[in-house]
């Protein structure tokens, strides 16, 4: 939930990143919320680069793999699928993040 910074708690703080409740060390009764608009799209962003990121060089890995004899031009299409996805990642974090 996003909320205003007026009516947030005066001792907020920004939850680390990778998590708002990392389940190794968390407390009962410890919630973390992000308060700011800000918090939230920077939040969303992050774990968007790191989704879309991972899935395109998985999908640009196994295109590596087949068309392994033609490396040189595989090493330009692995650099375009990680362009591709940092440029939709922004974009839909962005969307998401600020919604």
């Amino acid at each position: 939930m996003v909320w205003d910074v007026m009516s947030s708690p005066a001792d907020r703080k920004t939850p680390s990143f990778p998590a708002l409740y990392w389940p190794i060390s968390v407390l009962p009764g410890e919630p973390q919320y992000l308060y700011t608009v800000q918090d939230a799209w920077r939040f969303t962003l992050f774990w968007t680069l790191i989704v879309f990121e991972v899935c395109h060089l998985a999908a640009s890995s196994y295109a590596f793999m087949v068309q392994w004899r033609n490396w040189k031009l595989m090493f330009g299409v692995t650099l375009v699928y990680a362009l591709l996805a940092g440029i939709e990642a922004l974009m839909a974090g962005s969307l998401v993040g600020l919604l």
